[in-house]
C-alpha cells in the first residue's frame, strides 16, 4: 500500500512538472510569436518607407563591413528619419528596442548592428547591386551617377565605387561610377 502511496505521490509530481513545463514553453511559443509578430510589421513598414532612407543604405553597408570607421552620423540619421514616419508604428518600435542608444555603441557594436538593420532591408526586399563594372549604355545614368564630371561615351567600362539599390525593381538611391 505505501509502495503506491509512493508511485502516486511521484506520478502527480511527474504530470506536475510535465505541465509546468507545458506552460513555459507556451508562454515562450507566444513570445517568439509576439517578437516575430514585430519584426514582420517593421519589415512592412520599412518596405512601405523604404524611399525615406535613400543616402543610407550604402553608409550602412560600409558600416556593417568595417570600411566607415564611425557610423554614430549614420544611425543618427537613421534614427531622425524613422521618428519622423507617421505610418510606421513596427518600425519605431523596433528601432527605439534595438538602435536607440547607438551613440554610446563601439566600432564592433555598430557592425553587428548595422548587420541587424540590413536583414531588415534586406527581408523588406531591398537589394544592393553586386557589380563591379558597368558598361556606359543610355541607361547608366538610372543607376548611377558620375564620379567624375566629365563626357563619358557610351560603351566605355567603368569602375563601381558604390553600388546601386533597388526595391521592386525601382533605384531608391543611385550609386557611383568612375572610369579607370
Amino acid at each position: 500500500m505505501l509502495v503506491w502511496i509512493a508511485f502516486i505521490c511521484l506520478l502527480a509530481t511527474g504530470v506536475v512538472g510535465v505541465a509546468i513545463v507545458l506552460i513555459k514553453s507556451g508562454s515562450q511559443m507566444a513570445e517568439k510569436t509576439k517578437i516575430q509578430q514585430g519584426y514582420d510589421s517593421a519589415v512592412g513598414d520599412f518596405s512601405r518607407n523604404a524611399h525615406t532612407f535613400a543616402g543610407l543604405y550604402e553608409a550602412t553597408h560600409m558600416i556593417k563591413e568595417g570600411s566607415l570607421r564611425d557610423g554614430s552620423g549614420v544611425f543618427a540619421d537613421w534614427g531622425e528619419r524613422v521618428e519622423h514616419l507617421n505610418n510606421a508604428p513596427g518600425l519605431l518600435s523596433f528601432w527605439s528596442e534595438l538602435f536607440l542608444h547607438h551613440e554610446t555603441w563601439n566600432r564592433n557594436e555598430s557592425m553587428i548592428k548595422a548587420g541587424e538593420l540590413l536583414d531588415i532591408i534586406y527581408e523588406a526586399g531591398v537589394n544592393r547591386s553586386e557589380e563591379t563594372e558597368v558598361t556606359v549604355g543610355s541607361d547608366t545614368l538610372l543607376y548611377y551617377d558620375f564620379k567624375d564630371e566629365i563626357d563619358i561615351e557610351p560603351g566605355l567600362t567603368a569602375t563601381v565605387d558604390f553600388p546601386y539599390w533597388v526595391l521592386n525593381g525601382s533605384v531608391i538611391e543611385k550609386g557611383e561610377i568612375s572610369i579607370s
